[in-house]
């Protein structure tokens, strides 16, 4: 079984070649080879794999992902961030065209926030 990829393989010049290390991680199978987003190394590494949510829109069910939308029509799949506008990053109901059929159709937007707070103050004697 491979081993996972390591950020010190892909040093030159002592500065980190990130375009080299996440091809890497893709050809090893620990990222998604069509969203780049973490795949489960569960079964092991060692071949290109996509992530359970670009998996699942192969399916004909509704489907849910972070970055992408499929035409319910033709199957065609969209990144999110190649619409101009950016109003898919809104929460709600947003109308979509494919750009293959141009069928259109709607996609729900959910947003949802988290909060980091600093580290804890030492305790003054």
């Amino acid at each position: 079984m491979k081993t996972m990829t390591h950020l010190e393989d892909h040093k030159k010049n002592g500065e980190i070649d990130w375009s080299s290390y996440r091809a890497a991680q893709k050809a090893n199978g620990e990222i998604c080879t069509k969203c780049g987003g973490y795949v489960s190394v569960f079964g092991g590494v060692g071949h290109p794999d996509e992530c359970a949510s670009c998996k699942s829109l192969g399916e004909p069910e509704e489907v849910t992902h972070s970055d992408i939308i499929r035409c319910p029509a033709c199957g065609h799949e969209m990144k999110v961030s190649d619409f101009d506008s950016g109003e898919l990053y809104g929460d709600g109901e947003h109308d979509v065209t494919c750009y293959e059929c141009d069928h259109e159709f709607e996609v729900s937007t959910s947003v949802s926030y988290s909060f980091q707070s600093p580290a804890r103050l030492a305790p003054s004697k």
